[in-house]
């Protein structure tokens, strides 16, 4: 599976190839390779400021024309005679006819009083800064480990960010709530086995910081991208809900075949067009769900 992976990628023009145990420590001194049979290693591989990346967005859709209202909370969604109507906020009534639900964990507080029935769960996650000790040998590459479980990368001077995937992620009711201080704890616990087994060499003053935060989960660990009509009797109202934990890679085509559907062109500007049909709410009914690679263990 791993190479089939790695063959699609190079097709698809991504700058990667199968490495074996040797060249993986070789890449990363830190890991330990003996176990290992191979992995895939992108040289051009990294990780994404959030932030810089949603402000350049946002600068850039001000600049063609759009407002950003922020911070604003939206209630609910405006239905009358069937068809979406608008939305309600804490700051009064915005009108349109057609409403994107694109609220992540949110989704089901809003889509459930319309009678929009989605599969999905949320789920929390943990994540936590660890540091490195002074003058110890620095991680310079980001893993994804799916035999131990563990998502690392280095972040600001000494500082490493890291996840250990328990066996199966929290549900939760609330997606902004912190977990309870066992949760942390037995967070720790999994990340010193992983970081045992796959980077023993790594020297750390211990955890710094732990964040929590939800994913909003289908049962096929894939986004909803579709309109509501297909499964409920409300018209006007698009979903792109459900991404499962890699919304964030996934952001810009689904930013583009978002924008086909609600305007109803094959293709939005220079981008190719996109058939997302595998990816529709009426999936789930159908007994049509995707089976690829992602899942409730390590990606990233």
């Amino acid at each position: 599976g791993l190479r089939r992976n790695v063959e699609l990628g190079r097709k698809l023009g991504v700058d990667t190839r199968f490495v074996g145990p040797d060249e993986i420590a070789t890449i990363e001194p830190l890991v330990n390779a003996e176990t290992l049979a191979g992995g895939a290693y992108e040289p051009d591989g990294g990780y994404i400021d959030v932030t810089k990346m949603v402000l350049s967005w946002l600068g850039g859709a001000t600049g063609c024309g759009a407002d950003v209202l922020t911070p604003i909370a939206v209630r609910e969604i405006l239905v009358a005679d069937g068809a979406v109507s608008g939305v309600a906020t804490d700051r009064g009534e915005i009108r349109a006819p057609i409403v994107v639900a694109a609220t992540g964990a949110w989704a089901p507080d809003l889509l459930e009083p319309l009678g929009v029935p989605l599969p999905i769960e949320r789920r929390r996650l943990d994540m936590a800064t660890l540091e490195q000790e002074p003058g110890a040998r620095a991680l310079q590459s980001c893993i994804t480990d799916g035999n131990s479980n563990l998502v690392i990368r280095p972040d600001m001077g000494r500082r490493i960010v890291a996840v250990a995937y328990p066996p199966e992620m929290p549900p939760v009711d609330d997606p902004l709530a912190d977990a309870p201080p066992a949760a942390h704890y037995d967070h720790a616990a999994r990340l010193e086995r992983a970081l045992a087994e796959r980077l023993p060499a790594l020297r750390l003053t211990g955890i710094v910081a732990n964040t929590s935060g939800a994913y909003d989960i289908t049962p096929d660990y894939h986004p909803i991208l579709g309109w509501a009509s297909e499964i409920a009797d409300v018209t006007g109202l698009y979903l792109a809900v459900g991404l499962s934990g890699h919304g964030l890679k996934l952001s810009p085509c689904i930013g583009e075949i978002v924008a086909s559907h609600v305007l109803g062109v094959e293709q939005v500007g220079s981008a190719p067009p996109i058939d997302a049909g595998a990816l529709r709410p009426s999936r789930f009914a159908d007994g049509d769900l995707m089976h690829l690679t992602y899942g409730p263990s390590a990606r990233a």
